[in-house]
């Protein structure tokens, strides 16, 4: 008998295919940490004790940086769920050291509120854009080693071509990088370096598709 006959249904060579339970459980899972995410950003709408000495206008408008901090991080998770919606798609299988990142990059997912609302916060303190900064920047290249690793791992699907995904990644990842030490002089326009990078990807993306 061999070591292979041992393994469960969906499993071969250490690699689970999407058949798999473990396959299941780890979208399933990875579904609801977007959820929650969500979830928290949504939490970074509060109003102090202190309102109750303005009208409702003045408190409304006091919320302005955390209203922008919000669309900023929407967006951010929402392109990132895709991004890992499609991965899930490109994949034929997964293995630990996949999950490993998953769950890595799910950690960083999970950081996205928390600055957020430090941006919110504290709008015209650098340090804050470079917390987020730095957490953008981890979440796009930790997805792109994902892509890599599946992709060198044989993980992939045959008809699936991830050289372009992937270069769209280092490409997102290196913005963010950029717009680490810019974040002391931007301050609060710092998103326009990232707003710039998705104009620049959607223009990357129909130049390859030519």
């Amino acid at each position: 008998m061999t070591a292979g006959e041992f393994e469960p249904p969906g499993v071969s060579g250490g690699v689970h295919s999407e058949e798999s339970e473990l396959f299941s459980r780890v979208e399933r899972f990875s579904i609801g940490v977007f959820g929650f995410s969500f979830t928290l950003l949504g939490g970074n709408f509060v109003v102090s004790d202190a309102a109750n000495d303005t009208d409702i206008l003045e408190t409304l408008f006091g919320l302005t940086p955390t209203a922008i901090a919000f669309v900023v991080a929407v967006f951010i998770v929402g392109l990132y769920w895709w991004e890992h919606y499609l991965l899930f798609q490109y994949v034929r299988g997964i293995d630990l050291v996949f999950v490993t990142l998953n769950f890595l990059y799910l950690g960083c997912l999970i950081l996205v509120p928390f600055t957020s609302e430090a941006v919110g916060q504290f709008p015209g303190d650098p340090w804050a854009w470079v917390l987020f900064a730095v957490v953008l920047s981890l979440l796009a290249s930790v997805w792109t080693t994902m892509l890599l690793y599946a992709r060198r791992r044989g993980l992939t699907q045959q008809a699936v071509d991830t050289r372009i995904e992937a270069l769209r990644g280092v490409l997102m990842a290196a913005v963010f990088v950029v717009s680490i030490p810019l974040a002391f002089v931007l301050v609060q326009w710092t998103p326009v370096v990232w707003a710039l990078s998705f104009v620049f990807d959607w223009l990357f993306l129909r130049y390859a598709e030519r």
